[in-house]
């Protein structure tokens, strides 16, 4: 079975106001309906749950970052507009709709380059290189460099981020060394500073990475590492991606029952978050795990 690469690209965070270290969504979502709070702390809150939801639940990430921008343009808080241009471009950029994405980003950079907000440009720009990394390569890197410039390359969880996606740029590309070097880097600063999500996306890459260098052992300790800081952490779109390529390297092993056990997880978590593009990624390493196992039958429904 061939080896086949998918790569899972990270957000950063919407916010890091006192709401953005509330427990969980749901107690969000209870604080907002509480109506105590003043028309800013409101618009932290529904840019919270929707940055939340458009990574997990696509429907509800679009309600919550509607309902949050219309919010704001009756505030007249550009600020606020341009996060939730952002939120919704990427819903979107979930839902495939690409074109559609373009457009509510550009509309975000161009309100936080209006009221110069340095950290939430640096974000739309992380994000316009995780589009572009789908398109154009080169692009996508000019993007994160431009991103890495804001962040001033210091030892922090938003330099760790773009220092992953710089790694699966490199991936893409097939260059793997320099893939592993990133997401070393990337690894270092999540391990010193303890942040369990950055350490996932490191391992996440570091087993990608190695997988591309036809290291399976190695590929998959790593994937199994960052597989269970994905379920801990409720990241759906990492546990996919995750369950993806171990799924990839385990058939290589011929181990196909474990393979088809975390393709079809996959598919199940896909299918709940309504991602076209997840489904359609599960779906080939599923069918390739079927035609390995000689159950044509299978293989050509699920290709279908």
């Amino acid at each position: 079975m061939k080896h086949t690469l998918f790569l899972c690209f990270v957000l950063l965070s919407a916010t890091t106001s006192v709401y953005g270290r509330a427990q969980n969504t749901d107690s969000l979502i209870h604080v907002l309906k509480t109506k105590k709070l003043s028309p800013t702390e409101e618009l932290e809150v529904y840019n919270e749950i929707s940055f939340f939801y458009a990574r997990n639940d696509l429907a509800k990430g679009l309600e919550y970052a509607s309902k949050g921008l219309q919010l704001a343009q009756q505030a007249k808080n550009k600020k606020m507009e341009s996060a939730f241009y952002r939120n919704l471009g990427i819903v979107y950029f979930y839902k495939s709709s690409y074109d559609t994405t373009q457009i509510y980003l550009d509309k975000a950079l161009t309100l936080a380059l209006e009221v110069g907000d340095k950290p939430l440009e640096m974000k739309v720009y992380v994000d316009l290189g995780n589009l572009y990394a789908y398109q154009n390569y080169q692009t996508a890197l000019e993007y994160y460099l431009k991103a890495l410039s804001l962040s001033q390359n210091q030892p922090d969880r938003t330099t760790a981020v773009i220092l992953n996606n710089i790694a699966n740029i490199h991936r893409v590309l097939k260059d793997f060394d320099r893939a592993v070097s990133f997401s070393e880097q990337s690894l270092e600063i999540a391990e010193r500073l303890q942040l369990e999500d950055v350490k996932m996306y490191a391992c996440n890459g570091l087993g990608t990475a190695y997988a591309g260098k036809g290291d399976i052992d190695k590929s998959i300790s790593y994937l199994q590492e960052a597989l269970i800081i994905s379920k801990n952490t409720g990241n759906k779109f990492y546990e996919i991606s995750t369950l993806i390529t171990l799924s990839s390297q385990l058939a290589l092993k011929k181990e196909y029952k474990q393979a088809l056990k975390y393709c079809r997880e996959a598919l199940q978590i896909a299918e709940e978050i309504g991602s076209p593009r997840e489904i359609c990624n599960v779906s080939m390493v599923l069918s390739d795990i079927y035609r390995e196992m000689g159950d044509y039958k299978e293989c050509e429904q699920t290709a279908l």
